[in-house]
């Protein structure tokens, strides 16, 4: 009998069934976005990624690649982001073509780490993994649709989980990785602090030494050095160093002399490199057997240090001036003052720390580089 609880039920019943007509749809309406939107994927929970996905999602990924990128090391960045893809198992026509595309990705990021004027002129395409997401007539996600390009990856809610994952979420990490490659402004700031280092090595391996006293006057010396950058002007202050002098009246009665040279005053400039210098000090030597000399000593990078030195007449009424060879042997044996080790090591944390960022905003910017 048809009573007013069965017509309850009944409309209950049909209620449901039009909810859940009208629910599935709409819950699966979603399941694309969900996969391909970058701010929707790091919202998922562990449930909603599942276990096989574990660790998979872009950012993710891209936190593993840090040490890559922070070596410079390009190529095998990209190489790990195309196996993450393998790993997935895309078969087919839409594997092969994301597979051209990833195989393209190399070659542009082994460019990067190969061709600085590349790298320093932003000659990096970022569109290359863009995901357009259109929703005429179904919502769906489109990658490498541009003009002369055939080969368009789409995926969209029909298509398999498995396979939007892969496609989407390697689209993603591979435009992070473009975007840090492309950022030409980062690579200039990168390049200075590259060449600061470089500027650092060359002038510990190439300068003059410096003794204590020296290093307390150059590293007090504002107007020597910017922030950070080995010395383009230094002082030369009671410069010990072990001396060969060529004395006596005329060249043909020169004997050698082995004495001991000391600069009380000097000073020496720099190349913009740190591999060369020049510069000048007065310089007084010390001899067993012969009266003190005084005179000049000019310095001439890698060539060496040379002067004149003119002494007083001897007991015999003799003057026996000299040429002057010093060695900087000190440079063998003191290595990089611990002070300049200092200003050395904040140049190379900056670089590490630029060459690991994604932007230049995002590294701090030194002064001068």
């Amino acid at each position: 009998m048809w009573t007013t609880a069965t017509a309850w039920s009944a409309a209950f019943l049909v209620s449901c069934e039009l909810a859940g007509a009208l629910a599935a749809p709409l819950a699966a309406q979603g399941n694309v976005r969900r996969d391909c939107l970058a701010d929707t994927i790091a919202r998922l929970s562990e449930g909603e990624i599942g276990a096989a996905w574990a660790g998979r999602r872009p950012g993710e990924v891209w936190s593993r690649l840090a040490p890559l990128r922070r070596q410079g090391r390009w190529g095998a960045l990209a190489d790990s982001i195309a196996a993450q893809f393998e790993q997935a198992g895309v078969t087919g026509e839409i594997g092969r073509r994301f597979a051209i595309e990833l195989d393209s990705l190399r070659i542009d990021l082994g460019r990067v780490e190969r061709d600085r004027d590349y790298r320093l002129n932003g000659g990096v395409d970022t569109r290359r993994f863009n995901l357009s997401e259109e929703n005429d007539p179904v919502e769906r996600f489109i990658l490498f649709d541009r003009a002369g390009h055939a080969d368009t990856v789409e995926v969209r809610d029909a298509t398999p989980q498995p396979i939007r994952r892969a496609i989407c979420w390697t689209a993603i990490t591979a435009r992070i990785a473009l975007v840090a490659a492309a950022d030409s402004a980062r690579w200039r700031l990168v390049d200075a602090l590259e060449r600061r280092v470089k500027r650092w090595d060359n002038f510990r391996d190439k300068g003059y030494s410096m003794f204590p006293l020296e290093l307390v006057l150059n590293g007090a010396c504002t107007i020597c050095r910017p922030p950070l950058e080995p010395p383009r002007w230094q002082v030369v202050a009671l410069h010990l160093s072990p001396a060969i002098e060529l004395a006596g009246q005329t060249w043909n009665d020169r004997a050698r002399l082995d004495v001991l040279a000391l600069e009380p005053l000097g000073l020496i400039r720099y190349n913009a490199d740190r591999t060369w210098y020049a510069g000048v000090s007065a310089v007084a030597t010390f001899a067993s057997n012969a009266p003190t000399g005084a005179g000049v000593l000019a310095h001439v990078g890698q060539v060496g240090t040379a002067g004149y030195v003119f002494r007083r007449r001897d007991a015999n009424g003799k003057r026996r001036d000299g040429v002057l060879l010093s060695l900087d042997l000190y440079r063998f044996i003191s290595g990089l003052p611990a002070a300049f080790k200092q200003d050395r090591g904040a140049a190379v944390q900056l670089l590490e720390q630029c060459a690991g960022a994604m932007t230049k905003s995002a590294c701090a910017a030194p002064a001068n580089p």
